[in-house]
């Protein structure tokens, strides 16, 4: 009922979202996952999935709350380049105002996939202890005792270039 209320009492915006997720492996781990969550404070990893979370909320906000401008820019041929780009709605100010291309796009989808999918790995290996062999568990345990950094490295299971290792036992 505890793990029940918290979640239908808490879930209006993003930030109680992140509240639920801040709490439950709280209630249930204590600081076991400290690290995957929260980072390692003082040290070049100090950020955690929170940080990802946290950035992802930020983005998604300029995503739908901005508009789309072209920017047209003049070439020396007489042609012209346009970029379609997000820009906040103060664009009219002038100012350096912050703006999203295409590509911006591609990268929070990315963030986006790794976090939503780094949540589920733990959520199935951590909390619902979804059956699976011994060594891959080992070493999913091992990912959510460090911070969990982004951009992933070739080496982590959710990259898009990992490659498993192969098992000299199997024949």
């Amino acid at each position: 009922m505890d793990v029940a209320a918290t979640i239908f009492y808490r879930i209006t915006n993003s930030h109680s979202r992140n509240g639920i997720l801040e709490s439950l492996p709280e209630r249930k781990f204590k600081t076991q996952f400290e690290a995957y969550w929260y980072g390692i404070p003082n040290t070049p990893h100090k950020r955690g999935l929170f940080t990802l979370i946290k950035q992802l909320d930020q983005t998604r906000n300029q995503v739908v709350h901005w508009h789309t401008m072209a920017n047209i820019t003049a070439k020396e041929d007489g042609t012209n380049d346009v970029l379609m780009t997000l820009t906040g709605p103060n664009f009219w100010m002038g100012g350096d105002t912050p703006a999203l291309t295409a590509a911006d796009l591609r990268q929070f989808v990315d963030k986006a996939s790794f976090t939503s999918r780094s949540i589920n790995m733990f959520l199935m290996i951590a909390c619902l202890d979804v059956p699976v062999n011994a060594a891959t568990r080992q070493t999913w345990l091992g990912i959510f005792q460090q911070p969990c950094i982004y951009p992933i490295a070739d080496t982590h299971p959710l990259s898009p270039n990992y490659k498993e290792p192969e098992n000299p036992s199997v024949t």
